[in-house]
């Protein structure tokens, strides 16, 4: 059985050639079709068949559509197999492998271990190339995880994450299989996979760089014309801890300012009925303890909180968005995970929720407690995985 992904018509054609003799005309053509780009991600960005990475996010989604054009994907496929990982494009390993199979390659997996992973490449012209990934490759690369000798956990990074990938870990056999097939794919079409350097399991493994920037979030007057001043305080609700936010500056730091420049007026905090609210959306996700949504919040906003009462009222406004565009799973998904999970023979309750808590990266109490998008994206690794178990067993292609 394949394990490659679905692809469009062998007759699909890039967007634009790289031969075109006016730059002009091509940037011309460019820009009207991400204007149509733009248009359609705006509707399918709306819909559960998108993943949460575009959802509410049409810019980003209309470059996703084109860049997947390039590639040879049409539109739902370019937003569920292109992604940005730490500010870079990529494509899984798997979508590498299906875009050249649908131009005459072929590959052969010699062997595949937990320890080891050998695949061969040919093309339409009889050029081969073969890549061996093992394990000890992959830790020279930094791409496992290793034990901390002082605390005797993993070690992490200077922003707190993990350093390399736990999957690695979990599931070496498909991450080893999935670095040997990009690096044959690289090495024998260079020129169809335009120049993408890493995969979706590359970049997942490294770590995100440290990038300082400055917000510049628009009002919610700007938004509603609701006047700033008029918002009664925040009041804290009862999954934070009672610690009031700082709102404002020191006085003798206001003191410094100089006479002429007025003091920036603190950010429009959010109200109870907005923390309520997410605190319910939270709780409907399987995360309840206070100390799990602050960590969302932290996760979500990229610092640190205290209190939901430090949440401003445009930041509430985000999360909402967020949480309300991406619901719980539904009965279908729920159960579709169920006989994956079967079909995998992996029936004990504790490490079905277990795997599905890995893969979801939280703790999941039952799988109703999936959103949508975790629902969809526990589904496709456990497909993945059975696809995988069963194209060993039938030996190599």
């Amino acid at each position: 059985m394949s394990t490659e992904v679905a692809t469009a018509n062998d007759q699909f054609v890039p967007v634009i050639g790289s031969g075109m003799g006016d730059p002009f005309g091509a940037v011309t053509v460019y820009a009207d079709m991400i204007d149509t780009a733009y248009g359609l991600a705006e509707k399918l960005c709306r819909t559960p068949l998108v993943g949460t990475v575009y959802r509410g996010k049409p810019a980003d989604a209309a470059v996703a559509i084109l860049y997947g054009a390039e590639l040879g994907l049409n539109p739902l496929q370019s937003l569920q197999q292109v992604f940005t990982v730490h500010g870079t494009p990529a494509i899984y390993a798997r979508t590498m492998g299906a875009l050249l199979k649908r131009r005459g390659f072929r590959f052969q997996t010699i062997e595949s271990t937990d320890e080891q992973v050998t695949v061969t490449g040919t093309s339409p012209i009889g050029d081969v190339e073969t890549s061996t990934w093992t394990i000890e490759r992959a830790t020279r690369a930094g791409y496992v995880p290793q034990i901390d000798e002082r605390t005797g956990k993993f070690a992490l990074n200077g922003n707190g994450k993990l350093i390399g990938n736990e999957k690695y870990i979990t599931d070496p056999q498909a991450m080893l299989y999935a670095k040997a097939l990009a690096e044959v794919s690289r090495r024998l079409a260079p020129d169809v996979l335009l120049g993408i350097s890493r995969t979706y399991e590359d970049v997942e493994s490294e770590p995100a760089p440290t990038v300082r920037v400055t917000s510049e979030r628009v009002t919610a007057a700007d938004i509603l014309g609701d006047p700033v001043d008029e918002t009664p305080p925040a009041t804290v609700v009862d999954w934070v801890d009672e610690r009031p936010a700082e709102t404002a500056a020191p006085a003798e730091q206001q003191a410094d300012a100089p006479a002429d420049e007025p003091a920036a007026k603190p950010p429009k905090p959010s109200t109870a009925t907005q923390q309520k609210k997410i605190a319910r959306l939270l709780d409907e996700r399987g995360i309840a303890a206070a100390a799990d949504k602050l960590a969302t919040l932290t996760a979500f906003f990229a610092r640190s909180f205290g209190s939901s009462a430090e949440l401003t009222w445009d930041e509430a406004i985000a999360l909402l968005a967020h949480l309300e565009n991406d619901p719980v799973a539904n009965e279908a998904q729920v159960t579709r995970i169920g006989e994956l999970l079967d079909e995998l023979r992996i029936t004990d309750a504790a490490d079905r929720l277990d795997i599905v808590s890995h893969i979801a990266g939280r703790t999941v109490g039952g799988f109703e407690r999936l959103t949508s998008g975790e629902a969809d994206a526990v589904a496709t690794t456990l497909a993945d995985k059975l696809a995988g178990r069963d194209e060993t067993a039938g030996g190599a292609e």
